[in-house]
């Protein structure tokens, strides 16, 4: 599958995912949750993946869930977040549940989902820059 929100590669038995949206700083949206899910499952299939690094491009890793997408679908929000949060949870399970390990490299931001992601990691490594913020009663996403 040919990604555009994330770089997926494979190399020397490791499988590299990189949210790669660094204009809105790697936050998931509905498009970046199906990719994110189907490079995720790919690796739970592929016997010749030994280990997935997980890691966001630019400065930030993830701001979490995309808040400029979910305002443009205001008439349909909750068909879209619910799909959404289907790929992305599923996603989520992939790395959770997989054999190989999963190292989690965190440069700059992780934020809300983006958080839950960084630390779901085997191993999380995280740069001088990593910052690890609990978004959601800022944002008005949770009561």
């Amino acid at each position: 599958m040919q990604y555009s929100n994330l770089l997926f590669d494979i190399r020397e038995n490791v499988a590299y995912i990189t949210l790669n949206r660094p204009e809105a700083h790697n936050s998931i949206d509905l498009s970046t949750a199906k990719e994110f899910y189907d490079a995720t499952y790919y690796c739970t299939k592929d016997p010749g993946v030994r280990a997935v690094i997980v890691t966001g491009s630019g400065k930030v890793f993830s701001t979490g869930g995309d808040l400029k997408a979910f305002a443009s679908e205001k008439d349909n929000l909750l068909r879209y977040l619910e799909e959404l949060l289907n790929y992305y949870h599923n996603a989520i399970s992939c790395l959770v549940y997989m054999n190989p390990p999963v190292i989690t490299a965190v440069n700059g931001i992780a934020a809300g989902a983006g958080m839950s992601l960084a630390c779901i990691g085997d191993i999380v490594l995280a740069a001088e820059s990593a910052r690890f913020i609990m978004a959601y009663s800022v944002r008005g996403t949770t009561q």
